[in-house]
């Protein structure tokens, strides 16, 4: 089709259509990679919000099995509420701090809430209303119990003094049988307190309440997994994803002298070597107080033993032979005429805490730590089984 103008209808209108359709065409696909995007997203916070709420049973777990030694302890003390002397320090020292108010109380890490929260628009849009639901639920529920362990008086430990502070300071540190026997005849007097006594006779309650929502809120993160599709190994790849950084050391790598700095000139190095024998030494000050003297001592400590590779693990096997302790005592500053009793109290400390930790040397001289190399090499990643991380230097002559 054309006309005097020369103009191709036909072709035009081919063109037009080209273009209409192509510009069509992209924005479906820009919509669709948006979408794939926000459901990607999504997925994303779905799962973080699942292992939020994973991280959060298991500290609910911790305070549960806190509460429980708080309930053997305090059953094993009433049964001899009328002869404490008979109940072992450790018992009476747990129990009595355990009913003590903290001085920092425990809070919830609501990092993950305030994400979730803020991506609110996105769920909506996105559908799943089911899971938004339970983790809605499962926030206020924790923000409910959080508001219980602050201000219910039957969750709030009872003994609010400074006196075990006093006692601590007075007799803790230069005579631990005046301390005890002052903690006993302390207790003693609070078992007639009747705060204290319902904050020790409700612990089985506080047991019962707590497996409660323990049970509650796995149910609902299970429903959450299995609504959202999430595996199991879906989450322990996202968990593995926030903890494995570098490489796993290997043990041509590992040789060498290794250590770490802290403040006010505390050091801690390793030597290990080709024969697998290792050699660890730590340099430090410590501040002292005591009734005659004050200040700050400095100590060398230097342990020995082997060392192996397990998997990604470095397993240490301390030994309690090649154990030594050194300590500098010329920062410590005696009253007049208290010379002599410094002196013999180092002597009696140094043995004191060489025979303590030979003995758990004995019972248990095996530590094993996950370990990890960065891409240079020279920096190495240390978590031990409780999930503390430190972080160690090469070092360099």
């Amino acid at each position: 089709m054309s006309n005097n103008n020369g103009i191709n209808w036909k072709t035009f209108f081919v063109s037009v259509l080209g273009t209409a359709i192509g510009v069509a065409l992209t924005f479906s696909l820009n919509g669709l990679r948006e979408n794939s995007q926000k459901a990607q997203a999504q997925r994303l916070t779905a799962i973080m919000v699942i292992h939020d709420i994973d991280n959060t049973i298991d500290m609910m777990k911790g305070i549960r099995d806190s509460e429980q030694k708080i309930n053997d302890y305090s059953k094993f003390a009433l049964k001899h509420a009328d002869k404490l002397e008979e109940v072992p320090n450790d018992t009476l020292h747990h129990l009595v701090y355990m009913i003590s108010r903290p001085d920092a109380p425990f809070r919830f890490d609501t990092s993950k809430e305030k994400i979730f929260h803020s991506s609110l628009d996105s769920w909506e849009n996105l559908g799943d209303v089911k899971f938004m639901d339970n983790v809605q639920a499962f926030y206020h529920e924790r923000q409910q119990f959080q508001s219980i362990l602050d201000n219910s008086p039957q969750w709030l430990e009872p003994l609010t003094d400074n006196y075990l502070y006093r006692s601590s300071v007075k007799y803790g540190l230069t005579d631990p049988e005046k301390f005890y026997q002052n903690l006993r005849k302390y207790f003693k007097e609070k078992l007639k307190d009747e705060e204290v006594m319902a904050f020790l006779t409700m612990s089985d309650q506080r047991i019962l309440t707590m497996n409660g929502y323990i049970d509650h809120w796995t149910r609902l993160n299970d429903e959450n997994k299995f609504q959202m599709g999430i595996s199991d190994a879906e989450m322990e790849n996202y968990i593995n994803s926030m903890k494995e950084v570098g490489k796993p050391v290997n043990e041509s790598k590992l040789t060498g002298e290794w250590g770490y700095t802290l403040e006010d000139n505390n050091t801690c190095d390793y030597v290990f070597r080709k024969d697998h024998s290792f050699t660890m030494s730590r340099n430090g000050t410590k501040l002292w107080r005591a009734t005659y003297w004050s200040g700050k001592f400095k100590y060398s400590l230097i342990l020995g033993g082997t060392w192996s590779k397990e998997g990604d693990s470095l397993v240490l096997v301390h030994s309690p032979v090649d154990y030594d302790l050194k300590l500098d005592t010329d920062g410590l500053i005696p009253n007049k005429g208290k010379e002599d009793t410094l002196a013999r109290w180092a002597i009696s400390y140094r043995e004191e805490v060489l025979k303590e930790h030979k003995e758990e040397l004995e019972q248990d001289p095996r530590n094993a730590v996950k370990a990890r190399l960065d891409p240079s090499g020279d920096k190495m990643e240390w978590t031990n089984p409780s999930g503390q991380v430190i972080y160690l230097k090469r070092k360099t002559d």
